[in-house]
């Protein structure tokens, strides 16, 4: 949005908001990366670029109350 304030730790893109500052959202990305492959079992560098998976995030995170950021610590996940 030109001329608009966002918070800092904002980023977004084509419509969609993520604040990087938020308690989940780097958490949510890590869970996206996993559920596409990515294995921390094997300790190597490996450069994720995380616009792939930020429509994914920004779905999950924007989603009626009850998601990620009405509990940033995961003490009511089941899985």
């Amino acid at each position: 949005m030109p001329d608009a304030y966002v918070p800092s730790g904002a980023v977004g893109m084509g419509g969609g908001f993520l604040n990087l500052h938020e308690p989940g959202t780097v958490r949510a990305l890590l869970d996206e990366a996993l559920l596409r492959g990515w294995c921390t079992d094997a300790p190597q560098v490996l450069a994720v670029d995380g616009w792939t998976l930020f429509d994914a995030v920004a779905a999950r995170r924007n989603e009626a109350p009850g998601d990620d950021r009405s509990d940033p610590d995961g003490v009511g996940r089941s899985d």
